[in-house]
């Protein structure tokens, strides 16, 4: 597993992996400690730690772009929760507190959702902006508009662009994202490219990349591939559909594009 990979699913897995640390301690202490009194308030220490780690965990792994493997993982925790609440009471627990982990878990991932995943999908459903979702200074659009009509027609059109549904890869937002372009400009030839180091949609001296959905790595390869368009084509526009990483991460890599490559758009759905 790379390390870009196990930073994202190791936080994502780990509320089924901090109920199955509070089993282990709740049966190392019942073995090892005889004070009632100390069994007791390790045991509520252990439970409340755990509790804290599947809920901080929850929160990184949606926040993180895993969300179906976080909750899946918080779910199963719930589950086994459950099943060993009486064999819990056996080792000095409570019902409840296996329970609680698997839940903490579960709001980790809620709270994550509420704060980081739906604004920015309240923020994409809002109509287009002119000026809002360009990296560059309003300024450059205006050049731009001067020098060359058809990028600032394309820009605007794929900014009106709304997908008919959402799709499990790719290739389905490049295919209905450039039939769409190519209704609208029938007198441009809108090619639809193949392979990672190709742009996804070509037309004219223009290249398109699209991204959906996106997380985490699939942002970290489009600096990249702007370096080798740059090489190719006069105007370069990226389109991200579904965006599922954290608020702050979104906008420090949109910062760090804007700084690298000022004349690119990058159109967020």
């Amino acid at each position: 597993m790379s390390e870009e990979m196990r930073a994202e699913v190791v936080p994502a897995v780990m509320p089924l992996i901090a109920l199955i640390l509070w089993m282990i301690m709740s049966m190392s202490e019942k073995l090892f400690l005889t004070s009632t009194g100390w069994e007791w308030l390790i045991m509520k220490v252990v439970t409340i730690m755990m509790a804290l780690i599947s809920l901080t965990c929850g929160y990184i792994g949606v926040s993180e772009g895993e969300s179906i493997i976080t909750v899946a993982s918080a779910a199963l925790g719930l589950i086994i929760g459950f099943m060993i609440r009486d064999l819990a009471t056996t080792y000095g627990a409570e019902p409840w507190e296996p329970i609680l982990i698997g839940i903490a878990g579960l709001l980790g991932a809620g709270i994550s959702f509420i704060i980081d995943v739906l604004p920015i999908a309240s923020s994409s459903s809002k109509p287009p902006s002119t000026k809002a979702t360009s990296t560059k200074p309003a300024k450059a659009v205006v050049r731009k508009e001067k020098h060359d009509e058809l990028y600032v027609r394309v820009l605007n059109t794929v900014k009106r662009f709304r997908p008919s549904r959402r799709y499990r890869n790719e290739f389905g937002y490049h295919t209905e994202l450039q039939g769409y372009l190519k209704a609208k400009f029938p007198e441009a030839k809108v090619e639809l490219q193949t392979g990672s180091s190709r742009p996804d949609i070509v037309i004219r001296n223009i290249a398109i990349e699209v991204k959906g959905p996106t997380r985490r790595r699939e942002l970290k390869t489009i600096a990249d591939k702007l370096v080798r368009y740059r090489q190719y084509y006069d105007h370069v526009i990226v389109v991200l559909f579904e965006v599922n990483v954290n608020r702050r991460y979104l906008n420090e890599w949109l910062r760090g594009i804007k700084e690298s490559f000022p004349d690119v758009d990058i159109i967020v759905k």
